[in-house]
């Protein structure tokens, strides 16, 4: 049997090879199509939410970043709660829903995983708007949600690039001890890195 990608999902990739208002709109229609899905765990919307507020980002509109960030957040911490592993979408001409998980444990570690992401951007995003005691918090729930995982350290690119701005919005609010602890940690996850590498 065939399987079918939703239209969100067909209309996400189509933005990528875009830029500017047209990125913006493609990812709008996915958005819509998305909503439209009515996936139980809103896994679609705020995967769309998510890439807009990238995007954003890197435009340098924080503002904007930050609302669609939210919005994303809010999406991915009321699905921690739902399941969808091992579901089928029925009819079967709407799409499979995305992602597919057999297991229960996996698809929660992968949701935990995706919300401490966005979580991490969120912060960084607050950390640029000068909002440095925000920015602390999420950071710091974001490496909470990291270190509730079965292998914290196992976060080698996503944790260290949580820590160094969270030690950075800690030296702006005079949190000079805990910016180091926070330095060390992600150092000597990037030295394991490097001796992964080699």
């Amino acid at each position: 049997m065939r399987t079918i990608m939703p239209q969100w999902y067909h209309l996400q990739q189509e933005a990528y090879g875009l830029k500017g208002d047209l990125k913006v709109q493609k990812l709008q229609a996915a958005l819509a199509a998305a909503q439209g899905f009515k996936q139980a765990d809103h896994y679609p919307e705020s995967e769309v939410l998510f890439t807009l507020a990238v995007y954003f980002s890197e435009q340098n509109k924080q503002g904007e970043a930050e609302k669609y960030l939210r919005e994303a957040i809010a999406l991915k911490q009321a699905g921690l709660a739902i399941s969808m592993a091992g579901k089928q979408n029925t009819p079967p001409e709407n799409g499979i829903y995305l992602p597919a998980y057999s297991e229960k444990e996996s698809e929660l570690a992968a949701k935990k995983h995706a919300l401490a992401n966005c979580q991490s951007w969120l912060g960084r995003t607050l950390l640029a708007e000068h909002k440095f005691g925000e920015a602390a918090l999420v950071l710091e729930q974001s490496i909470a949600l990291m270190d509730s995982s079965s292998k914290p350290d196992g976060e080698v690119i996503l944790l260290p690039d949580t820590l160094r701005p969270y030690a950075q919005a800690l030296r702006a609010l005079k949190r000079n001890g805990e910016a180091d602890k926070a330095d060390a940690r992600a150092a000597k996850i990037m030295a394991s890195r490097r001796l992964l590498l080699d």
